[in-house]
């Protein structure tokens, strides 16, 4: 079903770029709909540039250029095209959440909090926003803080996932094993990147590289992150990790 939605998605994306082949959203979103309808960073990559070379002034067109420019570990390009989506849609809080993330993968986690804040004062219920920062509290031995920010998180995949992780960490085998089981059974097949994730953190490195290879199997828009994801740095060393890599094209 998902995937018909995609094809359908594709064909009016492809429409709207032969009827207005100079319109810069138009271009960005048939780039967006191969990024996570086919899972091609690399046929994704010519329109999402092309509409940036086009002007590349609505924040959705930028938002989008640097969530990919990151996927493939273009950091510095992220972070230009995240800084003026900001200055072009300063309230909006999807593109300051896009900001944490831009730092989350970029390994600026000094600077998540600070964005994804700005985003929380627009929405508080922005979801996977605490998230995000408990991600960046991971990343810098925060635990105690990362649990905080996970409490307060909405979003239950995302809360479900950082509370195994952070839990673990903490040295409550209980409480991790707790939140890992809950995710497996509410979401299933439907986390299999989360459940990758979990594992890694856990140093379950050949469970984990074989959840992603499910993942992959099921079209899980997770993936895209693969390349520039912290939480995966335990199977990066794994042959299949970087034959998936290539096959995303994110490399």
């Amino acid at each position: 079903a998902i995937a018909g939605l995609f094809r359908a998605a594709e064909k009016d994306a492809r429409a709207a770029v032969d009827l207005a082949p100079d319109l810069a959203d138009a271009q960005s979103t048939l780039g967006s709909v191969l990024l996570y309808g086919q899972l091609d960073a690399r046929a994704a990559r010519p329109p999402i540039e092309k509409a940036m070379a086009q002007g590349g002034s609505e924040s959705g067109v930028l938002t989008r250029y640097a969530l990919l420019s990151c996927y493939t570990q273009r950091f510095d390009d992220a972070e230009k095209a995240i800084n003026r989506a900001i200055s072009v849609d300063p309230l909006n809080p999807l593109v300051h959440r896009t900001a944490g993330v831009v730092a989350v993968y970029s390994r600026n986690f000094g600077e998540t909090a600070v964005r994804v804040a700005r985003g929380l004062a627009l929405e508080p219920q922005l979801g996977a926003a605490h998230f995000v920062t408990a991600l960046a509290s991971i990343g810098l031995g925060q635990y105690a803080r990362a649990l905080d920010e996970l409490k307060m998180e909405p979003d239950e995949t995302s809360r479900l996932t950082g509370l195994a992780i952070v839990e673990r960490k903490r040295g409550h085998e209980d409480a991790a094993q707790a939140a890992f089981g809950q995710l497996v059974a509410r979401y299933g097949d439907g986390a299999l990147y989360q459940q990758a994730q979990v594992l890694a953190q856990w140093g379950q490195a050949d469970r984990a590289m074989t959840l992603l290879t499910r993942a992959h199997a099921a079209r899980d828009s997770g993936l895209l992150s693969l390349a520039c994801d912290f939480l995966l740095d335990p199977v990066r060393s794994a042959q299949a990790y970087a034959g998936l890599t290539a096959q995303l094209g994110l490399v």
